[in-house]
């Protein structure tokens, strides 16, 4: 298909979610397409990376320098420093998480708690929950997501507990504060 439109017509975008690494039957599912369109611009859309262990990390940098297009977009700073490394001839882009694109969501009840702290508890965990100290005032209750996703450990953990904190957009008393 490729040969007949031209490479320089065709782009692939594969749509992950953050399993690059930790899922080698994912991971080879992708190099399969990946071949398969070798001559065409190839675009992962936002990832984060999670490797079990180096050998891991150095079999995907093989397999992803194979192709002469690629670029994969990083959802944190973490993601996009291991791909430059080890990967420096892949286009990596640091970009918000598709998620964000949703924009603004109205809501359809109250809501329970003032802050929702969506945290690790699996083998990345970050175990700092303790780092987070909010006013006396605002109600606060943590929890895991679906405990089959892998990310980064480090700056996810704080970045969801900012980006919830926001959510709450609840107008607090202090100084710098409009009332």
């Amino acid at each position: 298909m490729v040969d007949s439109l031209g490479s320089d017509n065709v782009a692939v975008l594969a749509q992950d979610g953050g399993n690059v690494g930790g899922y080698p039957e994912r991971d080879w599912k992708r190099y399969e397409m990946m071949e398969m369109f070798l001559d065409a611009k190839f675009i992962m859309m936002p990832q984060s990376i999670f490797f079990n262990d180096s050998v891991e990390l150095q079999n995907a940098a093989r397999m992803y320098s194979k192709h002469k297009d690629l670029t994969i977009l990083l959802r944190n700073q973490q993601s996009f420093e291991v791909i430059q490394k080890a990967m420096p001839s892949v286009t990596s882009i640091l970009a918000p998480d598709a998620a964000y694109g949703i924009g603004h969501v109205t809501r359809f009840m109250e809501p329970l708690y003032d802050v929702i702290i969506i945290h690790r508890a699996d083998k990345e965990a970050v175990s700092n929950i303790g780092a987070f100290h909010f006013p006396d005032n605002l109600s606060f209750t943590e929890s895991d997501w679906d405990r089959h996703w892998l990310t980064p450990r480090g700056e996810t953990y704080g970045l969801v507990a900012f980006v919830s904190f926001q959510w709450a957009a609840l107008p607090i008393a202090g100084p710098g504060v409009n009332n």
